[in-house]
């Protein structure tokens, strides 16, 4: 896409429309930029483990940690958020009032799956995962 956008601004610039071949080439430039930021962005994922009586969640992008949190399953419960139409929406760990948002990568049927195992993998452990389900309709306005 990026060599299609230069060599229609050089044919463009060739044939004196400027205005025309820098548009091209500039948009061409800012398409590619964009995809190469969408693209790192994707480059995430998030390890969740069970050990030692909490949850350790960590994120990675790039291959580098960049977050991780624990959680104590005494005060922790799963939140879920529920569409009738589209599925688990959103699942979040939730501690003291405050709420982490985990598997935001996934879509809703494996987010779905992945809570179901999360609170299986706790209960195999002797622990129990308390899961608050929240189940969301869609407005008026967008039926």
């Amino acid at each position: 896409m990026l060599a299609i956008s230069i060599a229609a601004s050089v044919i463009a610039n060739h044939f004196g429309l400027w205005p025309i071949g820098a548009s091209v080439g500039l948009t061409g430039l800012l398409t590619a930029s964009l995809f190469v930021l969408w693209r790192a962005r994707l480059d995430r994922f998030e390890d969740v483990r069970l050990c030692d009586g909490e949850l350790c969640v960590r994120r990675f992008r790039k291959g580098l940690l960049v977050d991780q949190r624990r959680f104590g399953l005494d005060r922790t419960r799963l939140m879920r958020c529920d569409d009738p139409d589209h599925g688990c929406r959103m699942i979040c760990l939730e501690r003291r009032g405050s709420r982490f948002c985990i598997a935001a990568d996934l879509s809703p049927a494996e987010r779905d799956r992945f809570a179901r195992g999360l609170v299986e993998a706790v209960k195999s452990s002797g622990r129990v995962l308390p899961v608050v389900s929240a189940t969301r309709t869609p407005t008026l306005a967008a039926q």
